[in-house]
């Protein structure tokens, strides 16, 4: 539907008729069920295919499969704040996009995740500032409003300066670099040790490490950075700010319960077996993945996935998965554990911010009234009718409102150092919750791609819902349809009835 097709049209149902209304120029659609009955399914395939994607009110979604007599809003405009466009120069993974385009798995053996960086390197540039839109129900839409540039500065981590240009961000000492979920760019230094143990007890690093020869069993290690591991990992408590790159397997041979990985960026090893893992970009296994349950935000690409759970947000790129893996598909089955409070740490700023303008409001109230009645107290002073039995005992009450005033700015000056902290704060956190939102938004359409086949039992859990293989699915590929949300077998590039699947 467009603004110049006609306010009303009739979509046609398995088993009724779905009745469409435009107002205000498609920036409300209303609905209803005309005739005859309609599933959820019926109803999301019916909007999707007359164009009506975007602002879908789900109460009036509710409202039509319970056969509600009469419209109901189903559609809305919205209005969206998106986040300035940046481009990091260098930090991905462009090996997983050769394997897409040959299916070749053994080129995930070049996969590095480590980031080596030389200082006035260029990381990240700002291609275009924030700005405010209109989003139509059929997604076409309208700027409202272009925000100015935004500072690179929000983007820019330890170690990290803006380059002479004024739109970029480069690094200021040689190092690893790393960009956080949030969009902020940092570098760290790295130092270099050998094994690390149980016997280490808590180890923490404020800067890249280099680990020599094998983390054993309950080793505990913290770095806000890159931990590149040169030989083995067994049964280890890792977690790490930045990526983590193992260069031999990672296992838990004594089943210890606190072993886990935890990486802030992206995760490489060559086998990894019974260890609890979170990713927050990529995870690359160039042999495979046993017995291990997998978050991952964006992508995994693996040789093998076996007995195992993966929730990957974006794709999961595979040659065989077996013996009865269960595979989590979409953003939904997947998040920074960090977000809620992060989110909720920026509504206490966003209130303490109101706070200190209000505070700011009273001491310039103040302020004025003080000023006005020191004003007043002079001029009467100058009054040659002025007595001057009362000069001394005005002169006090002058030294006094002086006084007085001189306090009130003092205490206006350090509100406004506070909320101005706190105003740098509020533009730090916003520009990372956006950029977080808008990385999700990116995977809206997540996908698996297995060059092999999926086993007999293999599970797959899409946001709708769920399929479990009866019979092996060879070179499958499964998607979510754009329209419904369902999943959407396909083998050998024919699609697969549902019929083989429970």
């Amino acid at each position: 539907m467009s603004s110049e097709s006609p306010d009303q049209r009739d979509l046609s149902l398995p088993e009724g008729v779905l009745r469409l209304t435009s107002l205000n120029k498609d920036r409300l659609i209303l609905a209803e069920l005309a005739n005859g009955t309609v599933t959820q399914r019926q109803l999301r395939k019916a909007l999707g295919e007359a164009g009506v994607k975007h602002g879908i009110i789900e109460r009036g979604v509710k409202l039509i499969l319970t056969e509600h007599d009469g419209q109901v809003p189903i559609a809305r405009a919205e209005i969206l704040d998106l986040p300035a466009q940046t481009t990091d120069v260098g930090l991905d993974l462009p090996v997983l996009e050769e394997v897409l385009a040959t299916g070749k798995l053994r080129a995930l053996e070049q996969a590095d995740v480590s980031y080596p960086v030389k200082a006035g390197q260029s990381l990240l540039t700002v291609d275009s500032a924030p700005k405010t839109v209109l989003r139509y129900p059929q997604g076409n839409e309208r700027v409202l409003h272009e925000h100015d540039g935004i500072d690179p500065k929000l983007f820019a981590g330890e170690n990290t300066e803006v380059g002479q240009g004024g739109q970029e961000i480069i690094a200021a000492i040689d190092g690893l670099a790393q960009r956080s979920i949030y969009g902020k760019i940092s570098v760290y230094p790295s130092e270099r040790s050998g094994g690390i143990g149980k016997a280490h007890g808590k180890v923490y690093k404020e800067t890249a490490l280099a680990v020599e020869q094998d983390i054993s069993d309950g080793a505990d290690i913290e770095t806000v950075s890159t931990l590149t591991v040169r030989g083995a990992v067994h049964g280890a408590v890792i977690s790490v700010g930045g990526n983590l790159q193992v260069q031999y397997a990672v296992d838990n041979r004594t089943r210890n319960k606190e072993a886990k990985l935890v990486a802030g960026q992206s995760l490489r090893v060559r086998s990894i077996e019974h260890t609890p893992v979170w990713v927050g970009a990529n995870f690359v296994s160039t042999q495979g993945i046993l017995h291990c349950d997998v978050q991952c935000l964006d992508t995994i690409a693996a040789t093998t996935v076996a007995a195992s759970q993966l929730s990957v947000g974006h794709r999961l790129i595979v040659g065989n998965v077996t013996r009865h893996s269960v595979i989590n598909l979409g953003v939904k089955f997947v998040s920074d554990p960090r977000h809620k409070g992060r989110l909720n740490a920026h509504n206490q700023d966003i209130k303490l911010a109101y706070t200190l303008e209000q505070r700011l409001d009273q001491h310039r109230v103040a302020y004025d009234k003080t000023r006005e009645t020191l004003v007043r107290q002079i001029d009467r002073m100058r009054d040659p009718t002025f007595a001057p039995s009362q000069r001394q005992k005005a002169t006090r009450a002058l030294i006094r409102l002086y006084n007085d005033l001189e306090e009130s700015v003092e205490e206006y000056r350090k509100k406004f150092r506070d909320y101005q902290a706190i105003q740098r704060t509020l533009n730090e956190d916003q520009v990372g919750l956006k950029y977080y939102a808008q990385r999700l938004e990116r995977f809206a359409a997540p996908y698996i791609l297995a060059f092999g086949k999926l086993d007999t039992g293999t599970q797959i859990q899409g946001p709708v819902d769920r399929i479990v293989l009866k019979d092996p699915l060879p070179r499958a590929r499964i998607s979510l349809d754009p329209i419904t949300g369902n999943l959407v077998m396909e083998s050998q590039g024919e699609k697969v009835a549902k019929e083989l699947a429970a």
